[in-house]
């Protein structure tokens, strides 16, 4: 079993806004020659990473992360490109959500303990807010 929980679920939210997605890769449009350029942030540093299309399967079905929809390629593809960094799938690190997103966006990312958060509405909603003008602030 894989442990790229934290990868996976950075990837949902960035499904949500499908140009954060596009962004990532270079090359938009699948080609015959099956190669791929993905963009990620290493240390703060743009780092370009060349994968091709071959999939791991299993007994005819992917392997790992997978779509849905048919004919839907960009989840594996940044899970491979993502592996590739590591070295191989099996190395992925399951992690902190925040390490993944900075890789992928080269954006400062924050994670919060929802437990750290009181139960009453009103102290929560300030405190969220006071946390956005924080990180608002340092650019």
């Amino acid at each position: 079993m894989l442990s790229n929980f934290s990868f996976l679920a950075v990837l949902r939210s960035l499904a949500e806004i499908p140009d954060l997605v596009k962004s990532l890769f270079v090359t938009q449009t699948k080609n015959d020659a099956g190669i791929y350029l993905v963009n990620f942030f290493v240390n703060g540093v743009f780092t370009p990473v060349v994968i091709d299309d071959y999939l791991p399967t299993f007994q005819n079905k992917l392997a790992f992360a997978g779509s849905k929809s048919e004919g839907e390629i960009w989840v594996c593809l940044l899970e491979k490109a993502w592996a590739k960094l590591y070295g191989t799938y099996t190395r992925m690190e399951g992690g902190n959500p925040a390490f993944v997103w900075t890789h992928l966006q080269g954006t400062v990312a924050e994670c919060y303990d929802h437990k750290e958060f009181r139960n009453d509405r009103d102290s929560t909603g300030k405190e969220l807010e006071r946390l956005i003008k924080y990180a608002h602030e340092r650019g």
